[in-house]
This record gives structure tokens, C-alpha cells and sequence, in this order.
């Protein structure tokens, strides 16, 4: 079956809330050969990461520049409730995908193995049962299909605490689409401004697996 590859990242502060329960739960029940990226804000949790993840895993500490970038500018921008309007908050989902995405490229460049399937898992998410290839290959998009996704009928706006790429079916383009909405500010002209919305504006209406 072809390579697949998990990503996450969360806060500092969640780190004792929900974050090491998660990556120890997804290292205890996930199978050995999905590897997971982790990015985290800073290098303060480096060695606690570490010591659960597994070697073939990577973490990615510190952000990347477009990820600076479009906190600093937009810092003072979130509402102070309404989690419609708060673009930051909900911005590190976004830089952390693609840059697994832009690794998983180089290794593609590079002439390494590489995974064709990204799924991002929230860090919220507690694993508690053993999950076997098959269970993921049930949750990956459908043949032809870019994404994966969790649709909701009595919501505005999808669930995207799991989200499945399909790399060779334009979940890359897909990863790109929302990641220059943010970089270039876009998302401000839309009429929510969270990661859910904007993944939801972007997905092409025929080429995505609604998984509910």
C-alpha cells in the first residue's frame, strides 16, 4: 500500500492538557509504518516529544517564515469570542500541513520514499484502540478524490479536526489553495475567517470524500 504520513501541532500550554496523552496514544495504537510530523511552537518541548515519538518520526520545532509572518501582522486582528472571526488561532493548522507537504516534495525531489497519503489529526484526538491499515484505508479519500473530510448537515461549515490528502490526485494543489489564501490575507475577504470555512471554500465539490 502506498506510504502514508500523519501531521499535528498545538500550543505549548496544551501540551499537559491533551498533547502528550495524544502522541503517546497514537504511538502506542497507531501502526509502526505511519510515520507522524509534529510541529511545534518553540524548542521548549523538544525533549518530552522526543522521548514518545519513534525515530522514524520527524518534529518540526519553531515556524516557518509565512507562518511569522501572518501572525505578526495579523495579531490584533482575532475577535475575542467568535471563533468565526479568528484567523491566527486557527492559522497554525494550515502552516503545519503544508509544511509537512512542502518535506514530503523534497523528499519527492530527492528521489526518497514518500508518503502519497497527509492526514492531519487534531492533537485533541485520543487513540484507544489498535488501528489497523485497514481502518485508515477506510478513512482515505475515494479513488479519483483529493480529500477526506467530515462533513457536518447541521453546521455552516465542515469538521476538520481529520482531514486525508491525497497527494496524487490534487491534495497538493488543494494544501496550496489554502495556504495562499492565508499567506496573501485572502481569508479576510471571506466570510468566516477559521481554517474550517476556508477549507470548505476551497474544496473543489468533486473531488472530496465526505467521511459522515
Amino acid at each position: 500500500m502506498d506510504k502514508i504520513a500523519v501531521v499535528t501541532t498545538f500550543p505549548n500550554n496544551c501540551w499537559n492538557v491533551y498533547a502528550k496523552k495524544m502522541l503517546q496514544s497514537f504511538v502506542q495504537y497507531w501502526p509502526a509504518d505511519v510515520d507522524i510530523c509534529v510541529e511545534l511552537d518553540d524548542d521548549l518541548l523538544l525533549p518530552d516529544v522526543k522521548r514518545i515519538l519513534r525515530p522514524t518520526d520527524a518534529i518540526a520545532p519553531g515556524w516557518g517564515d509565512e507562518h511569522k509572518a501572518f501572525v505578526e501582522r495579523n495579531k490584533d486582528k482575532d475577535h475575542p469570542t467568535d471563533y468565526r472571526k479568528q484567523a491566527v488561532r486557527f492559522s497554525h493548522k494550515v502552516f503545519a500541513i503544508h509544511r509537512a507537504y512542502a518535506a514530503i516534495q523534497d523528499q519527492r525531489a530527492h528521489n526518497e520514499p514518500y508518503p502519497r497519503y497527509l492526514i492531519w489529526l487534531d492533537a485533541d484526538v485520543l487513540t484507544t484502540r489498535n488501528v489497523t491499515m485497514e481502518d485508515i484505508r477506510a478513512v482515505l479519500p475515494k479513488q479519483g478524490d483529493a480529500v477526506a473530510y467530515l462533513g457536518r448537515k447541521d453546521w455552516d461549515h465542515s469538521e476538520c479536526g481529520w482531514l486525508a490528502f491525497d497527494l496524487e490526485n490534487g491534495g497538493g494543489g488543494l494544501i496550496e489553495n489554502v495556504f495562499n489564501a492565508y499567506s496573501s490575507n485572502h481569508i479576510f475577504n471571506m466570510e468566516q475567517w477559521h481554517d474550517s470555512w476556508v477549507w470548505d471554500v476551497c474544496m473543489e465539490a468533486d473531488k472530496k470524500t465526505n467521511l459522515t
